[in-house]
């Protein structure tokens, strides 16, 4: 779903969900998985632009068990030049969390598996990026809103 929120600024927001229900002749496990994200998108001034994102996945449901719950956010702050062909971003992962820790935990008569995962979180880079030339669906919607704008002039009776 995507929401203008103003001129400058719109707002994307997915979801996703499943309900699993998973049988075998030794066992069984049931239940939901599913994931949320957001992203939002701000132009300022001067050819500065500001993307903020998170996301929230629930455990993955498998016959033993249940996987991890995921979770993320990221924040680019980026300046175009050159006609916007070049962009330089500041990126910055999850600065919230310095070390993230999952634990999976699968169990049945026959086996136990517990597993802890400790991942760096934390992740501030630099990057640049240079468009050679305007891309062929950037050519479609500005032919596409020329095409649907001089229509309707014609349809008013101008032109």
């Amino acid at each position: 779903m995507k929401l203008p929120l103003a001129s400058f600024a719109r707002l994307v927001l997915n979801a996703s969900g499943s309900y699993s229900a998973l049988r075998s002749s030794e066992e069984a496990n049931d239940g939901v998985a599913g994931n949320i994200s957001s992203n939002l998108f701000i132009n300022l001034p001067c050819n500065f632009s500001l993307s903020v994102a998170g996301l929230f996945k629930l455990p993955d449901i498998t016959l033993q068990g249940k996987s991890f719950n995921f979770y993320s956010c990221k924040m680019r702050l980026s300046k175009s030049f050159l006609d916007d062909n070049l962009a330089v971003s500041l990126n910055l992962d999850n600065v919230f969390w310095d070390y993230k820790k999952y634990k999976l935990r699968e169990e049945n008569k026959f086996y136990r598996r517990k597993t802890d995962l400790h991942c760096r979180a934390m992740n501030i880079g630099l990057s640049l990026s240079y468009s050679f030339g305007k891309s062929a669906s950037t050519k479609s919607v500005h032919k596409g809103i020329e095409e649907e704008t001089v229509k309707g002039a014609r349809m008013e009776g101008g032109n």
